[in-house]
């Protein structure tokens, strides 16, 4: 997933760059530029489960993604 400067569009960045850097480069904020479409929660038995079914669409494709636990 890509995330993009809510002032410009032009240069999305990866979810550790937009986490690293806090800020875009012009002052805006990161968004994420689509919004995944997530599945009830419901097959999810403990908090933690629930985190990284929520946590995964948005570092997809990132070098952190493997860090999260299966």
């Amino acid at each position: 997933m890509l995330y993009a400067s809510t002032r410009s569009a032009l240069h999305p960045v990866g979810f550790s760059a937009a986490l690293t850097s806090g800020l875009a480069g012009d002052g805006g904020l990161y968004m994420p530029t689509e919004w995944p479409q997530l599945a009830p929660a419901a097959a999810a038995d403990d908090l933690s489960g629930l985190a990284l079914e929520l946590l995964r669409p948005f570092v997809a494709g990132d070098a952190l993604a493997p860090a999260l636990a299966a």
